[in-house]
């Protein structure tokens, strides 16, 4: 199989993982119905539709129109890493003046967007304002991404097993998913096999979403082991301690009551 086809097929697999998680995470929302659902249902929805999107869009868009819908498209991408940024406050919070701080950064970005003079193609000449919004859109979603990785593993401290593993699941997923956008944008050359890596440092990060989100029960039981066997010792320690000292009384007892 050539680079080329291994590439196709990565980029099918991500569309269908991203696409997976945003519809587990509405059901998520759907049936919890709580805070940290709801923005779940927010970041990731938002993420599969745009991955969707993405690949209904002519890749040369012509028109005002078609030149919007992109501009539309790149603002919701924009948009993720603040979502997930309220997703993780939903289960710690953070400092009042960092969520105005990452507020006023993401509309600052999200202004931008409509702002630039053009936005080039694959293979095209990029400006300088480009390649500035580009740093500034890296920094945003790195910076952010990393932030969000910290909150989440902090966040499972002194959990039981089960949610623990699901927040470090969470936090390992946003870190894969900072270092698959780090290669996308340093893959200027379009190199196949840094593509490859890319795809699959996303379609990991994107499944790791979907086990934090969501672990199926056999996972579940499988991060409960070592508390099901701390139990189970204890209580085995119990029955040791308290059969001896029981049978002790009952021969002791007898003699009395005769």
């Amino acid at each position: 199989m050539s680079a080329d086809t291994a590439n196709r097929f990565l980029d099918y697999g991500t569309t269908a993982a991203f696409v997976a998680l945003g519809l587990l995470a509405f059901w998520f929302w759907f049936k919890r119905r709580d805070r940290p659902s709801l923005w779940a249902a927010l970041c990731f929805g938002t993420l599969g539709a745009v991955v969707l999107v993405g690949r209904v869009l002519p890749e040369d868009p012509h028109g005002r129109l078609e030149e919007l819908e992109l501009r539309l498209l790149i603002v919701a991408l924009v948009l993720f890493p603040y979502l997930l940024f309220r997703f993780a406050a939903s289960f710690e919070p953070a400092a009042r003046r960092t969520e105005w701080l990452v507020g006023a950064v993401t509309a600052g970005v999200a202004a931008w967007t409509f702002f630039l003079p053009e936005i080039p193609q694959e293979g095209e000449p990029r400006s300088v304002g480009f390649d500035l919004y580009l740093v500034a859109l890296v920094l945003l979603w790195g910076s952010l991404s990393l932030f969000v990785a910290g909150k989440l593993w902090h966040a499972g401290h002194g959990q039981p097993s089960v949610p623990r593993r699901r927040m470090r699941l969470l936090s390992f997923a946003a870190t894969a998913m900072t270092f698959a956008i780090l290669l996308g944008v340093a893959n200027a050359n379009d190199n196949p096999y840094l593509g490859m890596t890319t795809s699959v440092l996303t379609i990991v990060s994107a499944l790791a979403f979907i086990l934090g989100l969501a672990p199926p029960a056999i996972v579940r039981l499988h991060w409960r082991r070592p508390e099901v066997e701390q139990i189970r010792q204890a209580t085995s320690g119990l029955i040791a301690a308290t059969t001896p000292r029981c049978s002790r009384r009952r021969h002791g007892a007898a003699p009395g009551g005769g």
